[in-house]
């Protein structure tokens, strides 16, 4: 069972398939090294390196009206094979998910103590920079959290990363007590 991030090497063995839990998500391992980024409140990642993987999980559907009850809801089970260089994105809140191609590079960055934004929200990067650094990170004005980030920092501290981003987006920042705060104009 997975709540975080965490990158698998796993050479196959059907007698003792490998498997990993991350919310309502299921990840059988097929021989491979694979990525699962899964933290709470947010969709669930399963980015494929090498080899493959069956990821699977209960999809809610519709089901016919009755004269007991209206409408229901069935579980039906969705199962889908990834190969090298492909992603689920799966949505816990509405169950669904969405398979894509990727640059897998960027989606092990993270293990090379690279982090690395690709023209995300400044609200997303906060959320990235409170769990890389440990530390909780407010916006003063919520329209900072507009502003698209694009950038790739290795091995800084958060001083260092604040530094660069405040040239970028003509922002200052404070840290007390365990909290990062940010502030400036913001973007529209």
């Amino acid at each position: 069972t997975l709540e975080g991030e965490a990158f698998f090497m796993v050479k196959k063995n059907p007698q003792k398939p490998f498997i990993v839990n991350s919310g309502d998500l299921s990840t059988t391992v097929l021989g491979t090294s694979f990525n699962v980024k899964a933290f709470p409140d947010t969709n669930i990642e399963v980015t494929v390196a090498t080899g493959k993987v069956a990821v699977a999980y209960d999809k809610l559907i519709e089901a016919k009206q009755s004269r007991q009850s209206d409408k229901k809801a069935d579980k039906k089970k969705y199962r889908v094979v990834l190969k090298p260089e492909y992603q689920i994105v799966f949505d816990q809140l509405a169950r669904e998910s969405e398979v894509k191609k990727v640059e897998i590079a960027k989606y092990l960055a993270w293990k090379d103590g690279v982090l690395e934004f690709n023209n995300v929200s400044f609200s997303e990067a906060a959320e990235e920079i409170s769990r890389w650094y440990g530390i909780q990170v407010k916006l003063e004005n919520k329209e900072i959290g507009n502003c698209l980030v694009h950038g790739a920092y290795k091995d800084q501290s958060l001083i260092n990363l604040m530094r660069a981003l405040s040239y970028s987006f003509d922002i200052t920042y404070e840290i007390k007590n365990d909290i990062l705060l940010i502030k400036g104009e913001g973007c529209e």
